[in-house]
């Protein structure tokens, strides 16, 4: 039993197929592995029953915490939302459509004393060529941009210490959350460590990501905003 507290943090906007499952088998892992654990869900406006669901499941599980942001803010404000909302010593943030086998918690804890964030990639095949394509193309960019050394900068498994996500000061609301997260902990030399996560099929729902221009141009504009913010605050 590790005897530290954790915070799992799901974004979710129309997730009603697959949040129950989430939050049921979190729950039945992180009994036995952390004294102290917490599920906290930031729901985004969802369209759908997500909103109604996670109110019944907040009668059976006294881990889970939801957050109604009562609008579709982005994943960016979904995730800073809840960083704000959490003081465990460690936060992990995921997808909420299950993208992989949760016992790969009972793998990575307990953690390294000496890693501070811990970043996970994909193993295994991409749901579509477009996706593929357009994460590689993206994946080399931002790498180049901001000297992260990471095998996938986007994949929604991340785990950071206390000491490191409260010092963040995050800005994106939308899909750059995750690069302006490794961009942010590597300029402040973090001890960075990576895990391989066989990637599964969504078996629910929809993904909501749609590859198009509207999500491209947001992402350039919120990599803008972060490097105005990072000038804006050097303190060379």
């Amino acid at each position: 039993m590790i005897n530290q507290s954790i915070t799992i943090l799901l974004p979710v906007y129309n997730e009603e197929q697959n949040v129950r499952k989430m939050v049921k088998e979190l729950d039945n892992i992180l009994v036995n592995l952390f004294q102290s654990y917490e599920v906290l869900v930031v729901e985004s406006g969802s369209t759908d029953n997500t909103a109604k669901v996670l109110d019944d499941l907040k009668n059976e599980y006294s881990c889970l915490n939801v957050i109604n942001e009562g609008a579709k803010n982005g994943l960016g404000s979904g995730i800073r939302t809840g960083i704000k909302k959490t003081e465990s010593d460690i936060i992990v943030y995921m997808d909420s459509d299950i993208p992989f086998d949760l016992n790969v918690l009972n793998k990575v804890f307990p953690m390294d004393d000496e890693v501070d964030v811990l970043v996970g990639y994909r193993t295994g095949t991409r749901e579509t060529f477009a996706r593929w394509f357009f994460s590689k193309g993206y994946n080399i960019m931002i790498k180049s941009l901001f000297g992260i050394k990471v095998r996938d900068v986007n994949y929604s498994f991340k785990v950071l210490r206390k000491k490191v996500y409260k010092d963040l000061n995050l800005i994106s609301n939308g899909w750059f959350i995750d690069a302006e997260i490794l961009a942010r902990v590597t300029k402040r030399k973090c001890q960075i460590s990576q895990v391989g996560i066989p990637y599964k099929h969504r078996e629910s729902g929809e993904s909501v990501v749609r590859i198009n221009h509207k999500l491209i141009f947001g992402m350039l504009k919120e990599m803008w905003d972060y490097y105005k913010d990072e000038k804006n605050n050097c303190k060379c």
